[in-house]
This record gives structure tokens, sequence and C-alpha cells, in this order.
């Protein structure tokens, strides 16, 4: 099957994407998409590139478990992707971490008796102007019941991204879901990391309308300095 996807902005920036994917039964899906993109940055000066991704994946219906090999994907020195480009805005063009090459893979586990979920992944990227790094996440999920209050859910993730020039950074993330009648919901989600970020979230989600969704977000986030 053929699939692609269009992102515009204002005339400084466009990328379009053409793949094609595969169901190959038993021995899983695999895709491959090529995206081109077009950038103004600032000063007047144009960059156009390409990137190219594979992605390949793999569900064992037996064990409930699904092994995905979300790429490889290669952009060439003049690519960018729409937070590239942001980010080149926002440093008047300047240099900014540019993504060459990354790995990713993913192993995810259900465990229908306990209404439990785990998954673990693990990603490299390297940059054109930058030194690599690793990233590798453990990520928990769970439904459960609390006297009348049916189908809740929780997840608590952690984090760690080691960088190859020296350093790292750990976070912990968590989030509780009730539901509020039918079609309603709110959630609290909180994030901290080992450099003293710490970041709260309350949203509350409407899906009364099947024809409009309401969502109501309040945040605080904390940084310490010292």
């Amino acid at each position: 099957s053929l699939y692609g996807g269009l992102i515009a902005s204002t005339g400084d920036y466009q990328s379009a994407a053409l793949g094609i994917g595969q169901n190959m039964g038993l021995l899983g899906a695999l895709s491959a998409d090529v995206t081109r993109s077009d950038a103004r940055l600032p000063h007047g000066q144009k960059q156009s590139g390409y990137s190219y991704r594979i992605n390949y994946a793999k569900t064992f219906d037996k064990t409930g478990s699904t092994l995905a090999f979300v790429g490889y994907r290669f952009s060439d020195r003049h690519f960018l992707s729409m937070p590239e480009y942001l980010q080149r805005r926002t440093t008047d063009g300047g240099d900014a971490w540019h993504e060459k090459q990354s790995y990713t893979v993913t192993y995810s586990q259900s465990v229908p008796v306990l209404n439990m979920s785990a998954a673990l992944s693990v990603s490299r990227l390297n940059y054109w102007n930058a030194q690599s790094n690793n990233n590798y996440m453990l990520s928990l999920n769970k439904v459960f019941s609390l006297g009348d209050l049916q189908g809740l859910s929780a997840s608590v993730s952690f984090a760690r991204n080691q960088y190859t020039g020296g350093g790292s950074q750990n976070q912990v993330y968590a989030t509780i879901s009730i539901p509020w009648g039918d079609s309603r919901q709110v959630s609290y989600s909180v994030q901290k990391d080992n450099r003293g970020g710490l970041q709260q979230t309350v949203n509350y989600s409407d899906f009364h309308n099947p024809d409009t969704t309401w969502n109501i977000s309040a945040g605080h986030n904390r940084y310490d300095t010292g």
C-alpha cells in the first residue's frame, strides 16, 4: 500500500513524504519512505534535502508481544525536519543539532491477566554537527478499578539519555487518567529529572460530541538552577 503526507508553513517550509508498506503475514510488516524538505532560512538562504526511512514490526500473537525496528533513518546534510527548521529560526539561521542517522528498537509485552503492558525502547541518534547520544526508556501501563470507578489507567516511565561527549540525564514520568462519565476524562501527569526539573500537568478531555473534542490543560514547570 502507498501512503504520504505534506507539511507547509507560510511559504518558508514545506515537506512531502511518499512511502510504501507491505504486510508479509507471519514475517511481519515492512515499510519504507522518503521525505523531501524545502526551507527558506533567515537571511534568505534556501535549503533542500532528503530523508530516507525503513520500518519493520512483528507481532507474536502467542506471547502478546511486539518487536518493532522503527528505523533506520538517514537524512542528508541539507534535509531539515520541522523541529530543526524552527530551531534554526530561533537561532537566526545559526547552527543547531542536525540529525544524520537514527536507530530505534522497541519491544512491547502485554500481560492481559494483570491488565498490564510494558515496553522497552533503545535508540541511538547521530548528528552531522554534534556527538551522538543513546536513549533508553522503560514504560509500564496498567488499567484498573477503584471502588465504583472503572477504567482507570496509570503509567510510569523511566528514561535515560546518555551523551557520548560525557554526561547524562535521567527522567521519570507518571500519569494517571480517571474517566468522568461515559465520554470525559481527567488526567494528571508529572515529570521529574535529575537536573532539578519538575513539570506537572492537569488535563480535561471531553469526547461527548463525536464531531468535536475539547481539551483543557494547565501546567506548572519548575527548574532548579542551583
